[in-house]
């Protein structure tokens, strides 16, 4: 039913139009990695599927669900195969057919198995009801996976404890008056939301789906406000324009966008952040 729905909602009101927009999200260049029949093009998909979870950054997890997939295969009760079939498949098939794909999307997995590790450290559990060393092992095992997970948890907090995400958005808003046009990297929207945040990325939609140029992007979106960063500074490339590989695709072309900038705008502001880097604030002047 779900299937039926997103088809219906989604995709048969303009089919041309949905094809056109996942060829993009893919980046044009984009194969599906078992396209390329080569074992090595395989071999590095799967490897980055696994690194997608960051799983060496926590050995004892990996180890752990190593060891879970393997004890509820060998188990084979009913239970164990659904999650084990439907996880390894969902796997499988975004190792092989998608790739390319951002770290955020590990969320799609991640919970699944870490219903197989709880179905496996509770199995061991029960396993050792009546036998005192093994049920001892169990929970120590438990109580370490919980330790581990927590500092896993913890440290990146701890690191960042110092991070004050506002100020950046604070000092923007001291140059940008209410009611504005902003643009610039989505990272900015959440502590600007009583502004029009139009995102930098519009400018690649748009001349992918609708072959605008860099130029005419700019006049489409038409921002009173630009947000310059050091992540928009990685977006814009010396040569090439709109380039197509995979994520590659956001680039920019960096001598087009800074004779916008050159033609249209105005510096407002710029300061340093000691955690994002370099900003500068410019106002666009769009004339009559």
């Amino acid at each position: 039913m779900s299937l039926i729905y997103y088809a219906s909602v989604h995709i048969l009101p303009d089919a041309s139009e949905f094809l056109n927009f996942y060829r993009y999200s893919l980046g044009s260049e984009h194969q599906m990695p078992v396209s390329s029949l080569n074992p090595m093009v395989l071999l590095r998909s799967f490897r980055e599927e696994i690194g997608r979870y960051h799983f060496l950054e926590n050995n004892l997890i990996f180890a752990l669900l190593g060891a879970c997939v393997a004890y509820l295969a060998w188990r084979r009760k009913p239970a164990d195969q659904h999650i084990l079939i439907f996880t390894g498949a969902a796997f499988m098939g975004f190792a092989l057919f998608a790739g390319n794909k951002h770290d955020i999307y590990a969320i799609l997995l991640l919970p699944f198995f870490l219903l197989i590790i709880a179905e496996g450290l509770v199995s061991l559990v029960k396993a050792g009801a009546g036998h005192t060393p093994t049920r001892a092992f169990s929970i120590a095992l438990i109580l370490l996976y919980l330790v581990i997970g927590l500092l896993s948890i913890a440290r990146p907090i701890l690191e960042s404890r110092g991070y004050d995400y506002y100020a950046v958005t604070d000092r923007i808003q001291r140059v940008v008056p209410n009611g504005s046009i902003i643009m610039g990297l989505p990272n900015w929207w959440l502590g600007l939301v009583d502004y029009d945040y139009r995102s930098v990325m519009g400018l690649t939609y748009l001349h992918r789906l609708e072959g605008a140029s860099l130029e005419e992007g700019f006049e489409t979106l038409k921002p009173n406000y630009l947000i310059f960063d050091p992540g928009l500074n990685w977006l814009l490339v010396e040569e090439g324009y709109f380039l197509s590989e995979g994520f590659e695709v956001y680039k920019l072309p960096r001598a087009e966008f800074k004779n916008i900038l050159t033609e249209r705008a105005e510096m407002v502001d710029q300061f340093t952040d000691s955690w994002h880097g370099y900003f500068e604030i410019y106002k666009i002047n769009w004339g009559n």
